[in-house]
């Protein structure tokens, strides 16, 4: 019997290409390999002693991860990936950050805002409400190659929002997404 399943193969709802981040409000520039957003769940196995199987899945956990590498190296990427709570100062040509030894009450928290391609040529929108910068953010200077910041985000639980909605949120639309 041949399969009828119009509904269920939509060539328009592929979607290839790249898109854009911002982090608190800002655009972070260009970015190497894309963005990447992992949303991992653990569970519970349930299985009673009465029964050689599980019975029931509980999930225990969820965790969203956020990550990209900025190709623009620039000293706000680096404060924001290595939470520099200090600013850049600018002025006469030159910009510093200083960094080091930063109080463990001072870590930062960001919104993120990603935009790029939707299916059916529309925009996907994706709003993390809350997310801290979480590793070493290592980067190099290489002869032949880019230097790339490489960043991980994990979003935490935004309490003013009901159970179900606490990460964030995504919208396909024709439209900006103005809120």
């Amino acid at each position: 019997m041949a399969r009828i399943d119009e509904n269920n193969l939509t060539a328009t709802n592929i979607i290839v290409g790249a898109g854009e981040l911002e982090v608190d409000g800002v655009n972070v520039g260009f970015t190497n390999d894309g963005v990447t957003f992992s949303y991992e769940r653990t569970t519970l196995e349930v299985a009673p002693d009465q029964v050689v199987c599980a019975v029931k899945y509980k999930r225990t956990g969820e965790v969203l991860t956020i990550t990209t590498n900025l190709l623009e190296a620039t000293l706000n990427n680096l404060k924001l990936v290595w939470d520099v709570s200090g600013t850049v100062e600018s002025g006469s040509g030159t910009s510093e950050l200083k960094f080091g030894c930063e109080s463990p009450c001072e870590q930062p928290e960001h919104s993120l805002w990603f935009s790029g391609p939707g299916p059916n040529c529309k925009t996907r929108y994706i709003e993390i409400y809350k997310a801290f910068s979480v590793e070493a953010g290592e980067h190099s200077y290489k002869k032949d190659d880019m230097t790339v910041i490489p960043v991980v985000f994990k979003a935490v639980a935004d309490m003013t929002k009901d159970a179900g909605e606490r990460f964030g949120r995504i919208l396909d639309t024709d439209e900006d997404w103005v809120d």
